[in-house]
């Protein structure tokens, strides 16, 4: 009875082994073949990247602004909203009368922002214990800002003076731009693409090599850049010189990434 159950044990045992081994067999195979795809990719990655060439280049377009964007923002004071609303409306109703015979057309005349808002007056504590502050109104303010673009240039130091002559003292601008820049951005990408190209065959001249296709392209994002001018302007203006306000000139910029393939 004995040697029965030692010979069950020693086949259950051989058979345990047989399939311990038949397993680590298989997991070792697995590994070496994960090993060898990973190297082939590896390879393929490094053969990809060695055998491509990347060349960037900037170019920029000069162009004359087109337009003069103002901020004017009329302000009153009044004893009742009423009133100040009505001081606001006289002054910005010349201000929109004057934009219009200076040949700006209604569409590039746009009201920002209009507000009405009272004035609280505090009264002071002048013994001790102090009571709770308290607040009374004591009038209203309103206001009222107009955005708009001077398509004629060459008359913003004219709308300038015209302007403080309202006695409006708040002007910000003239900031000068260009309406569509979009057709220049296609320019400058043009110029920039011809001068990477042209990089690009000297470069393979010299190292010997011959380009093939291109592989990629990309272009950096750009962003106008603007130089407003800030005015703040007090006093009264008649008589006044209109102050000469030239629009220069607005750099629009383009820079590209080209990579070529290098052929074998």
């Amino acid at each position: 009875m004995e040697n029965f159950f030692d010979k069950r044990l020693k086949i259950i045992i051989i058979v345990t082994f047989g399939i311990l081994a038949i397993f680590l067999l298989i997991q070792s195979a697995g590994a070496v073949i994960d090993i060898s795809m990973k190297k082939k990719m590896a390879e393929k990655v490094s053969n990809f990247k060695s055998h491509n060439i990347t060349f960037r280049g900037t170019a920029d377009v000069d162009v004359i602004p087109d337009m003069a964007a103002f901020t004017v923002t009329v302000r009153e004071e009044g004893v009742t909203a009423i009133e100040a609303q009505q001081k606001m409306a006289e002054k910005s109703n010349k201000a929109m009368e004057l934009f219009k015979k200076s040949g700006i057309d209604k569409v590039d005349i746009q009201t920002k922002n209009y507000n009405t808002f009272p004035k609280y007056s505090f009264e002071p504590c002048l013994k001790e214990p102090c009571e709770p502050t308290k607040s009374t109104i004591s009038g209203y303010s309103a206001s009222q800002s107009i955005s708009i673009k001077l398509r004629d240039t060459a008359k913003a130091g004219e709308i300038t003076t015209a302007i403080a002559q309202l006695e409006i003292s708040d002007v910000r601008g003239p900031s000068f731009g260009v309406e569509d820049s979009s057709k220049f951005k296609l320019q400058a990408q043009g110029e920039a693409i011809k001068k990477v190209k042209e990089e690009a065959l000297v470069t393979a001249k010299n190292l010997g090599v011959t380009l093939g296709e291109i592989v990629s392209f990309s272009e950096d994002p750009q962003y106008p850049s603007f130089s407003p001018m800030m005015a703040k302007m007090s006093g009264d203006a008649r008589g006044a010189i209109s102050p000469d306000l030239e629009a220069g000139k607005q750099k629009i910029s383009s820079t590209v990434s080209i990579t070529y393939e290098i052929k074998e």
